[in-house]
């Protein structure tokens, strides 16, 4: 989560991929990319499930400006297919993209799932 406009708290969900310190990445004019200016972030995981389970990291978000066109074609290989998702890279292919990197700095978690009756 990150401070919006007057020291509001902005919810932005966010493409995402699995590397070690990268988190998404947006379009360099998307509306929550500027709520990431205050670079304070909270990023929770859950499953939505019982036996619930959560995890919440607390930390700092940096944003780098560039063309990443391969970031960019694995990322929708994985959320539209091989198809689908490389056509739509292709039709990106050249634009800069925001990537944002997150350095957590606390985690919380909880199971429910490990709790007896």
């Amino acid at each position: 989560m990150a401070q919006g406009g007057q020291g509001r708290q902005a919810a932005a969900g966010v493409t995402f991929g699995f590397r070690p310190t990268s988190l998404g990445y947006r379009g360099p004019h998307a509306r929550d990319c500027g709520s990431l200016r205050d670079p304070r972030v909270t990023l929770v995981v859950d499953t939505k499930k019982a036996p619930y389970k959560t995890v919440v990291l607390k930390g700092r978000a940096t944003l780098e400006e560039k063309t990443d066109d391969k970031r960019t074609e694995r990322m929708a290989v994985a959320y539209l297919g091989k198809k689908l998702g490389k056509a739509y890279a292709k039709s990106l292919s050249g634009q800069k993209v925001v990537v944002v990197s997150f350095k957590p700095a606390r985690t919380i978690s909880w199971d429910y799932g490990q709790e007896r009756p």
